[in-house]
């Protein structure tokens, strides 16, 4: 019971938390998708990882509002989010 219980929760806090909690970029992969964001040229390097996966997420869902950023965040998983976030953190 106290099994199922715990089992419960933490697929509770999995979901709730949402996916990118467990993602681990890769920061390789990051570099080839980052070269479809034209234009955002030098502006996104530095920002940090939580940042990055945070605003495309909210784009991707449509928490945040932007024809084209909406469509082309909708086009990426979140292991393609945690790529490009990994990626551009690292070029600080």
């Amino acid at each position: 019971m106290l099994k199922k219980l715990v089992i419960t929760f933490m697929l509770g806090i999995m979901v709730f938390t949402g996916a990118n909690l467990f993602a681990a970029g890769n920061a390789s992969n990051g570099e080839k998708l980052a070269k479809g964001c034209k234009c955002h040229k030098g502006e996104l390097e530095g920002w940090s990882e939580e940042k990055l996966t945070q605003t495309l997420t909210d784009f991707k869902t449509g928490k945040l509002i932007n024809k084209f950023m909406n469509k082309k965040a909708a086009s990426l998983s979140d292991q393609d989010i945690a790529d490009l976030a990994t990626w551009f953190a690292s070029q600080k």
